[in-house]
């Protein structure tokens, strides 16, 4: 038989995006809109510089056929 927890508790309460309990402080997100600004610029560069050496690496394989 399966022992029965009970009410409004939480299995793993340090893993929920919310407080577990009344007395948990309240978690408020933080502005992440300049975060976001930069990791898109990174990443398109990322591709942007990525994609030119592919391109390269191509241009050389016709170049040898």
């Amino acid at each position: 038989m399966s022992k029965k927890k009970p009410d409004q508790v939480a299995d793993n309460p340090g893993l929920l995006p919310y407080g577990s309990n009344v007395a948990a402080p309240s978690i408020n997100p933080q502005d992440i809109a300049v975060w976001k600004s930069e990791k898109v610029v990174k990443t398109n560069n990322y591709f942007s510089a990525r994609y030119e050496e592919i391109k390269e690496e191509y241009r050389k394989l016709i170049e040898q056929y």
